[in-house]
């Protein structure tokens, strides 16, 4: 089995420990270089990307329902037990308060955004 599979099924471990696993063959393979492997794993690289934070600075709610933040995702693949596709949040800047609904279609979220 190639380092690459190996390291997908270990769940991405860093080039350390699969050098610990292959110098005392607790895995078997056919490549000896783990390092280029790990630098060239997509994966890995989305997964040491810096994400900054938001700054604190700005336009931030002095008062409840001052500002709204909303998002509608959709469709999942998963269909829930009750058949609903997507779903749309609304979040209170000030509070931090969220609701969350569920719709079977698009079509449906209007009647929440109020369009």
């Amino acid at each position: 089995m190639s380092n690459e599979v190996w390291h997908k099924r270990l769940g991405h471990q860093n080039p350390r420990i699969f050098s610990h696993l292959l110098k005392f063959r607790l895995i078997n393979n056919e490549e000896h270089s783990a390092l280029s492997m790990f630098l060239n794993c997509a994966t890995c690289k989305l997964g040491r990307i810096k994400i900054l934070p938001f700054s604190s600075e700005g336009n931030r709610a002095t008062n409840p329902f001052e500002i709204i933040h909303s998002d509608v995702w959709g469709i999942s693949s998963i269909i829930s037990h009750a058949y609903y596709r997507y779903f749309i949040t609304f979040i209170d800047d000030y509070n931090q308060d969220y609701q969350k609904y569920f719709f079977y279609t698009t079509q449906n979220t209007q009647y929440k955004l109020g369009s």
